[in-house]
C-alpha cells in the first residue's frame, strides 16, 4: 500500500497500476485519475469541471468524506464497470454530474455511471446536483446496501438513482421502485428488448395483417 499524506491537487495525469493508494487529506481533481488496475483510498474529493476518472471491472474507489463531482467530461469519464463505495461515518454529502436520461439503459452510456455503488452500513449519504447542468441521477450496475433494504431510508435525495434489474446482486430488490427521503426514486433501469424480439413482434403482426386481409376478401 502506498500512503499520501496531506493534500493532493492533480492537473495533470495520475495513473495507479496493481495498486492500493490511500490519499490521507483531501483529493482535488482537475486532470484525470486512472486506475489500472487499483483501489483508492479518499477523504473528501472534488473534482472540478475539467476533470475525470477512469476505472474498469477490477478497480474500486473508496471515499469516506464528501464527493464533490462537478465534472463536465461526460465523453471521457468512464466508471462504468467500477466500484464506488462509500465508507465514511455519519451523513456523507454525494454530488452528482450524470444527467437524468430516465430509466433506460441509454443513460449509462457517457453519463458518469458506476459499474457498482455501495453504501456502507452504518452511513447515510444525502445526494445534491454537482455541476452546471440543470438536474441529475445516478446510474449504478450494481447497487449494494450494507445495511439492507432498511438502509434506503438513509438516503436523502431529490433525483432518482437507476440500478440494473437484471444483476444478480439486485435480486433482493425484486425489481420494484422505491422512494428516497425526498423527491427522488430508486428505479430499475429498463430492459432493452433484443433485435430479434422485435423482428419476430413485427413478423406475427404481418401475419395478423395478411390473415385480416385474407378473412376480408374471402
Amino acid at each position: 500500500m502506498r500512503i499520501v499524506s496531506g493534500a493532493v491537487i492533480n492537473t495533470g495525469t495520475i495513473k495507479a497500476t496493481n495498486t492500493v493508494v490511500a490519499i490521507n487529506g483531501s483529493y482535488t481533481e482537475s486532470g484525470h485519475l486512472v486506475a489500472d488496475p487499483a483501489t483508492l483510498l479518499f477523504n473528501n474529493v472534488l473534482i472540478n469541471n475539467s476533470g475525470y476518472w477512469v476505472g474498469n471491472a477490477n478497480d474500486s474507489f473508496f471515499v469516506g468524506g464528501t464527493f464533490e463531482n462537478r465534472s463536465l467530461q461526460n465523453t471521457l469519464w468512464n466508471t462504468r464497470d467500477a466500484s464506488l463505495i462509500l465508507n465514511g461515518a455519519g451523513t456523507q454529502n454525494l454530488y452528482l454530474a450524470g444527467a437524468d436520461l430516465g430509466a433506460l439503459y441509454s443513460g449509462y452510456t457517457n453519463n458518469f455511471a458506476w459499474g457498482d455503488f455501495t453504501l456502507s452500513s452504518g452511513v447515510s449519504t444525502h445526494l445534491w446536483d454537482g455541476n452546471a447542468n440543470p438536474g441529475a441521477a445516478l446510474y449504478v450496475g450494481l447497487f449494494d446496501l450494507g445495511g439492507g433494504l432498511s438502509q434506503l431510508s438513509s438516503i436523502t435525495s431529490d433525483f432518482n438513482i437507476y440500478y440494473d434489474p437484471t444483476l444478480a446482486g439486485n435480486s433482493y430488490l425484486e425489481g420494484k421502485t422505491f422512494a428516497l427521503n425526498g423527491t427522488g426514486f430508486l428505479e430499475p433501469a429498463t430492459v432493452p428488448i433484443p433485435p430479434a424480439v422485435w423482428l419476430f413482434g413485427s413478423g406475427l403482426l404481418g401475419l395478423v395483417g395478411i390473415a385480416r386481409r385474407k378473412v376480408r376478401t374471402a
